[in-house]
This record gives C-alpha cells, sequence and structure tokens, in this order.
C-alpha cells in the first residue's frame, strides 16, 4: 500500500466506487502489503476506504493467478 501507483489506484477506485456499485460491481484491491503494514499507513495518511484490502504478502494469491511484479520502476512508470 505504500509504493504511489497503489496508493493512487486506490484512491481512484475510491472516487468511483459509487459508479462499480451502481454497476453491481463488488470491489476488493489486492497488495502486497502485510495487514499490518497497510492499516498502520491507512492510519498515519488519514485514507479510508469503503471497500476491503485482501493483504497477500507472501504473494500465494499473485503466484496462483501469474501475476509477477515488475522488473523496475521504468517498466512501470515509462520516462517522458
Amino acid at each position: 500500500i505504500g509504493c504511489p501507483p497503489c496508493v493512487y489506484d486506490a484512491y481512484c477506485i475510491q472516487q468511483k466506487l459509487d459508479e462499480f456499485k451502481a454497476k453491481g460491481v463488488n470491489v476488493a484491491v489486492m497488495m502486497q502489503s502485510t495487514p499490518e503494514n497497510a492499516t498502520e499507513y491507512l492510519e498515519a495518511h488519514n485514507v479510508k476506504l469503503d471497500f476491503p484490502i485482501i493483504c497477500n504478502p507472501d504473494q500465494t494469491i499473485y503466484k496462483a493467478l501469474d501475476i509477477f511484479p515488475a522488473e523496475s520502476m521504468e517498466k512501470v512508470v515509462p520516462k517522458r
């Protein structure tokens, strides 16, 4: 939950949550954080999310779904 792209994605989902709900979509977000780190970060930054965060620090769900982390930040955020 501490990386800026993940926090921004969670913020964007929160902003659109009513639209998701109006379409009958249940929203949950999976993060690599531990439950303790996620709670600590959200409380420290006064972030209120109205959807569940599924914490998967050992990445078992990611691996089962063949979701792999980016090789580097440059791969995630291209240079301008």
